[in-house]
């Protein structure tokens, strides 16, 4: 089989080989208090060709941060312990954590999370693709006009 011939998305596997290698340096951290999302969303990433970490609430997120930045903080909102309101002010509060790239993903509308300064709103149930143009767009990776960034 030829490698240069597309795989029906419009990519090469050796294309979508290469992305995938090029996002092995992208560290993202996902934050969701329901096991089976965080487990899914993790799966889905890892399998995107992204390094994962997962935690359970905002506390065992800024412990994972301390340990390591990420390029990308996925965040639910509603969480135990510290909410993700409650992640998203403390990042904000720190000059060094700011710029960390945010993406929520929240079960309901919620006008504080659309106001939350640098950050993607998704809404759940997600959407893989839609998450996955998100996520490139958030870390850079390439433009998206699916997106909307909040400032």
């Amino acid at each position: 089989m030829n490698d240069d011939n597309p795989n029906g998305n419009g990519t090469s596997p050796r294309n979508a080989r290469s992305a995938a290698r090029a996002r092995k340096s992208t560290f993202v951290l996902v934050v969701d208090d329901d096991p089976d999302i965080l487990a899914a969303l993790s799966d889905a990433l890892e399998t995107e060709g992204y390094e994962v970490r997962g935690a359970r609430d905002g506390i065992d997120a800024l412990e994972a941060i301390g340990q390591r930045r990420p390029d990308l903080i996925i965040t639910d909102l509603l969480m135990p312990t510290m909410t993700g309101f409650e992640l998203l002010a403390a990042l904000h509060d720190d000059p060094q954590l700011a710029t960390i790239p945010t993406l929520i993903i929240t079960a309901g509308r919620s006008p504080e999370a659309s106001e939350t300064p640098g950050s993607v709103v998704l809404p759940k149930p997600l959407d893989l693709d839609r998450l996955m143009r998100a996520i490139t767009a958030c870390t850079g990776e390439s433009d998206s006009d699916d997106v909307s960034t909040r400032n």
